[in-house]
């Protein structure tokens, strides 16, 4: 594993020692204690081969299945969370906090948020004809 690929713990880890709001080598799991192994982690380590050796990638896995985007938007937050079904609230609840409130840059300077899949693709409104 490539040191230079590091995580921020958003929630604890007991079992791996890491503490919330600290940069981890990214051995996963990278998003919450019971995950295996996810996009970020096959992201982040095909970007760290790919880097010049002085450049490190930093990872913040906050993500919680089946969430549309809105659930890390600022605004959207709270009237999202409000309806959210009952199975989403174990995860959402982990980060302790409003999940758009976790940012990297204080670390590394510069963020680049991506949100992989979503649900939205699922709903009828948003199938293509």
């Amino acid at each position: 594993m490539d040191d230079r690929f590091q995580v921020l713990a958003a929630v604890d880890f007991p079992a791996q020692g890491r503490t919330t709001g600290n940069w981890y080598p990214a051995v996963p799991p990278l998003c919450r204690s019971r995950a295996g192994i996810g996009p970020a982690d096959y992201f982040g380590r095909t970007l760290v081969s790919k880097l010049p050796a002085h450049i490190r990638v930093g990872v913040v896995n906050v993500s919680v299945a089946g969430c549309k985007i809105e659930l890390f938007d600022k605004n959207d937050y709270p009237s999202y969370v409000a309806k959210a079904p009952s199975w989403m609230m174990n995860p959402i609840n982990d980060y302790g906090r409003d999940s758009a409130e976790v940012s990297p840059e204080d670390a590394f300077g510069t963020s680049h948020p991506y949100h992989f899949g979503g649900p939205v693709s699922c709903e009828p409104s948003s199938r293509l004809p």
